[in-house]
């Protein structure tokens, strides 16, 4: 397996990039996804004004109901969404540590980069498996408020040499 030149992954936050964008690719930070500190995964309200909010569980008459804390309204299990972030240790190119959190999107294009797909479960302990199989983990990024919001890395190449 090969790597190719390096892949811009375009994202909200970053909008239409492309490998010509010199000034959105330079203000990216580069780094290195050193370890993993913790993951959550969670079931989240499937309505888009929601972002992904957290669903609460309340107990109601002896059954269990999810409830969106952004809208007030119950979910059904069947209807809620897994969703998940992941906190890491992050060493970037000056040497120092900290530590910054990668939600879904971000997380399922680290597993792309890598041409492999991230399991999709409430099991801490496989999510904690997988992403830390993809450790150490060189990427160019773009951060907000501590939160991983648009990628740059290479990409292994999907055919192989002859």
């Amino acid at each position: 397996m090969t790597l190719e030149t390096d892949d811009i992954i375009k994202n909200e936050a970053l909008g239409q990039l492309s490998e010509d964008d010199d000034s959105e690719e330079d203000s990216l930070k580069a780094g290195t996804l050193l370890g993993l500190i913790e993951v959550e995964p969670y079931s989240s309200c499937p309505m888009s004004q929601c972002k992904n909010a957290k669903l609460k569980t309340e107990e109601k008459d002896g059954k269990y109901l999810l409830r969106c804390h952004k809208h007030g309204q119950i979910v059904t299990d069947d209807a809620a969404e897994l969703y998940m972030y992941a906190r890491f240790h992050v060493q970037t190119s000056d040497g120092k540590i900290c530590n910054l959190v990668a939600f879904l999107p971000i997380l399922k294009l680290l597993f792309e980069a890598k041409s492999k797909k991230l399991n999709l479960t409430l099991d801490k302990q496989i999510i904690e498996r997988d992403i830390s199989s993809l450790l150490p983990f060189p990427l160019r990024y773009h951060e907000k408020n501590g939160k991983i919001e648009g990628v740059c890395f290479k990409r292994a190449a999907s055919h192989l040499d002859t």
